[in-house]
């Protein structure tokens, strides 16, 4: 069924919407990738991959080598949710690093025209959102992120379409893919470096799966319902359903239903953050006013971004999950930028003083919206000094395409995706001049030959961001 979807997907078939949402989330991703290749960890990785070599057949973001189309996949989707800034697909998964990383990455290697590559990353991130969908929000309680486990599908979609593979050979990819199925969410623990592993690996053996089934390695056809089969495999207590991988499927595309963050934070904290800094820019609140705040959310986020050690955080990961640093932030400085993730930034004891005034409450009603909608209401309370209160509640977050507010201005979407790559690309001076040219050529994909006119655009090596 999946691999049929695949193999059909066409640039001709597809909507003039659904294309456009593409182009825009392709966007989306380029500048997150280019500002998280900047980060200690992305830098790691990419020297490795150099010094351990390969064919040169694709660039990775922010580097002026190129390395094996495998390589690349691992660099770029490590790069793209190194600063937890990628797409949302209803807090279920992070498609984007994923599936746009191994995409990007082939379609270089295989001189594929801008129409393929949409096309491409439109059946990716089906297949990625449908199979995180298929386990009910319920696989983060058994310890996987659907980032890393239903990515590499998407993945490997992505790259068999960019390879024309047929139906068969796509099927073969999708079972090799799976045989390679992971990730963890202990990453979250200590402040670890290791969370863009999940996307990055996912890309990473997509690709490759996906290779491999173009030499004829055969992959097994039940690895999503068999017995001993990826649902079975990952999935908490048994629970999922298998009519989210066919409802609609060719006809509701996930790309449509996809998000984007404002703050480079996770997504429980963009909510969160949203709230506060309502709250603060409509009453203008200063710092010093600050007795306390009360945040009221699902249990889901509070069980561990309101932990003892989101409250000092001691690296930037810790401060992604924070959600009393991220309030404080907002609180104390009225925006939320990439530098105030930074081993500098996470330091400033003003922030730190009002962190510790922030209490996060458990609301089983916020609880039971997660579970029945995936969203992550928030409320923020702020009392003053002198004793006044002021409150927002956020249910529907700027940046998901089902806010009302987009239904009301259609293109304020897109309009509110391209000035945040443009905010990105104004923090990495090595590209303030690039943005104009990227921009018009991303929006006119289809009209590109050979992606290389794309990826040629990210090689200039960027400063870190401090």
């Amino acid at each position: 069924m999946l691999a049929d979807f695949v193999e059909k997907t066409e640039w001709s078939s597809l909507p003039e919407d659904v294309t456009n949402r593409a182009k825009m989330l392709i966007l989306d991703f380029l500048g997150v990738a280019l500002v998280g290749s900047t980060k200690k960890q992305s830098r790691m990785l990419a020297e490795l991959l150099f010094q351990l070599g390969g064919k040169e057949e694709s660039i990775v973001i922010g580097h002026p080598q190129r390395t094996s189309c495998i390589n690349a996949s691992l660099a770029d989707g490590f790069a793209g949710d190194a600063c937890d800034f990628g797409d949302d697909y209803r807090h279920l998964i992070h498609p984007g690093p994923g599936v746009i990383a191994a995409a990007l990455a082939i379609a270089e290697r295989e001189s594929a025209d801008g129409k393929s590559f949409l096309a491409s990353v439109v059946a990716g991130y089906d297949v990625s959102c449908r199979l995180a969908e298929t386990f009910l929000g319920f696989q983060f309680d058994r310890g996987f992120i659907s980032t890393g486990t239903c990515n590499v599908f998407g993945a490997a979609a992505a790259a068999s379409k960019i390879l024309r593979l047929d139906r068969n050979l796509t099927t073969n990819a999708l079972g090799i893919a799976g045989m390679q199925a992971s990730g963890l969410g202990e990453f979250k623990t200590g402040g670890s470096w290791t969370k863009p592993l999940n996307p990055g690996r996912a890309a990473q053996y997509g690709v490759f799966a996906s290779l491999l089934a173009q030499r004829g390695l055969t992959g097994p056809a039940s690895i999503i319902e068999g017995k001993r089969g990826f649902l079975r495999a990952f999935s908490y207590k048994g629970r999922w359903d298998t009519t989210r991988i066919r409802d609609k499927l060719g006809k509701e595309y996930k790309v449509m239903l996809t998000g984007v963050k404002r703050f480079p934070c996770s997504y429980p904290n963009n909510a969160i953050a949203q709230a506060t800094m309502e709250v603060v820019k409509k009453y203008n609140i200063k710092p010093e006013q600050v007795k306390k705040v009360m945040v009221r959310c699902s249990s889901k986020p509070a069980s561990d971004r309101f932990a003892r050690r989101r409250y000092t955080p001691e690296t930037a990961v810790d401060a992604q999950f924070s959600a009393p640093y991220v309030v404080a932030l907002a609180i104390s400085r009225g925006r939320i930028s990439l530098r105030d993730f930074t081993d500098e930034g996470i330091r400033d004891n003003q922030v730190l003083d009002v962190a510790s005034k922030v209490k996060g409450i458990e609301d089983d009603a916020y609880t039971k919206e997660y579970l029945k909608f995936h969203s992550f209401p928030a409320s923020v309370r702020i009392v003053t000094k002198e004793g006044k209160a002021y409150e927002c509640r956020v249910d529907k977050l700027r940046g998901q395409p089902d806010n009302p507010i987009y239904k009301k201005t259609p293109e304020l979407f897109h309009r509110e995706i391209e000035e945040k790559f443009r905010t990105i690309m104004s923090a990495v001076p090595e590209y303030n001049e690039s943005a104009d040219a990227i921009v018009d050529l991303v929006k006119n994909l289809d009209k590109v030959e050979h992606v290389q006119q794309l990826t040629e655009l990210f090689q200039v090596l960027p400063s870190p961001i401090e």
